[in-house]
């Protein structure tokens, strides 16, 4: 029963896991960096970054099926896969939300400011060093522990991945009511008022504190947020702001 699974579907969902974590590792050291503080990167609670999984094991799946092309033509089917799958991404996902997580369109050559040239490049200097570089050293580790390992790694990650996709998930609809609540206040020309307003030393109110991770795996929706802030007293819109500066 346990090799009812096929061991190659098991190998590329642990890669596309490993390609996400790295894709954390990239992004948080990055920031961190931007930022000098830590910041845990990405939409997820956990280690991972979905959208480097999905864009790596794209790149890999269309390289293959590439071999018989002729290189520029392998090129540009490696570079387009995980531009189209950053845009159709980006386009559910604003139909999930009712909101844009990412926006381009302060970058040249954006499409809807979903997908930009400049994110399209490093993705097609990343194409060749990921399917004749990396990958072969990545499927013979993963292959390496034997396929009983293979299974409960798999069953692992996919339990771990489910659960906080869904709680991140979560976090954005409240994200969400949270602002329609806010606009709401603004609207009617009333202050949000916290449960304790421990003024100028205290920390930000629980009530708003889900409004935080959702703006740190998606700088974007600071842009939603922004133009209500008049709508808090002015210790908590300065640590608001604060935070957003840090992330932009």
């Amino acid at each position: 029963m346990i090799l009812s699974i096929p061991n190659g579907l098991l190998s590329h969902f642990i890669y596309f896991a490993g390609m996400s974590f790295l894709g954390w590792v990239i992004e948080t050291v990055y920031r961190s960096l931007n930022e000098r503080r830590f910041v845990n990167a990405g939409f997820l609670t956990g280690p991972f970054v979905p959208i480097y999984g999905f864009g790596a094991l794209a790149i890999t799946l269309i390289g293959r099926a590439a071999m018989r092309l002729s290189p520029v033509a392998a090129w540009a089917a490696m570079l387009l896969a995980p531009t189209l799958l950053e845009y159709v991404t980006a386009w559910l996902l604003e139909r999930l939300f009712g909101m844009a997580l990412w926006d381009y369109r302060d970058k040249r050559f954006n499409i809807r400011g979903r997908v930009c040239l400049e994110f399209s490049l490093y993705w097609a200097a990343l194409a060749p060093v990921l399917v004749y570089g990396i990958n072969p050293f990545v499927f013979s580790w993963i292959a390496a522990p034997g396929p009983f390992i293979e299974h409960y790694a798999a069953g692992f990650l996919s339990c771990w991945l489910a659960i906080d996709t869904w709680r991140s998930v979560q976090s954005v609809f409240d994200y969400k009511s949270a602002l329609a609540e806010i606009r709401s206040l603004v609207a009617q020309g009333r202050s949000f008022l916290p449960s304790f307003d421990t003024g100028a030393r205290g920390r930000i109110p629980a009530e708003l504190r889900r409004l935080l991770k959702p703006i740190s795996a998606f700088p974007a929706l600071a842009r939603e947020l922004r133009p209500h802030l008049e709508a808090f007293p002015d210790w908590i819109r300065e640590r608001i702001e604060a935070r957003m500066r840090r992330r932009r």
